[in-house]
């Protein structure tokens, strides 16, 4: 009721600025909406249905906001979030293209929790480090320090 109630406080506040005769601007009068994960994740497979395949991120994000928008019209979000939540459907596959950096992954480049050091012991009993994974969505990389090109969204079958 109370969402309700917002959106037609928005939909006046728009039709006060058109009669003045003045452009609306975003940046002036911040009307947006927030949609909620469950949203977000059936619109993303949704397109992944159609799809198949995403080959960016960026591109993910304006599907996904574009089918928002068929909803309600003052919906936004980020791209960081499309991803995120995209990570968390099983119905999703995420593969990440990397490139070589001079920083250390402290955190997860799919969802952004903490990863975990793997360490393996060597001949002599000493522990190595090989890699890191993320405990919560299994994103593993190797000891190079390597950060994310490209994302690319797939549908699992």
């Amino acid at each position: 009721m109370q969402e309700l109630r917002k959106d037609i406080l928005a939909r006046r506040a728009l039709e006060k600025y058109k009669r003045k005769g003045e452009e609306f601007k975003h940046g002036g009068l911040k009307m947006y909406k927030i949609p909620g994960e469950e949203e977000i994740g059936s619109a993303i497979t949704k397109i992944l249905e159609k799809y198949r395949e995403v080959e960016s991120q960026k591109l993910l994000h304006s599907l996904v906001l574009k089918k928002l928008k068929e909803q309600n019209q003052y919906y936004m979000l980020s791209e960081d979030r499309v991803r995120k939540i995209a990570s968390r459907l099983p119905a999703v596959r995420i593969f990440v293209e990397k490139r070589k950096t001079d920083r250390e992954a402290k955190k997860c480049y799919v969802c952004g929790s903490e990863l975990e050091v793997l360490k393996v012991k060597d001949l002599y009993g000493n522990e190595a480090a090989v890699g890191k994974k993320c405990r919560v969505c299994g994103f593993k990389m190797d000891r190079k320090n390597l950060m994310p090109r490209k994302y690319v969204f797939l549908k699992r079958s």
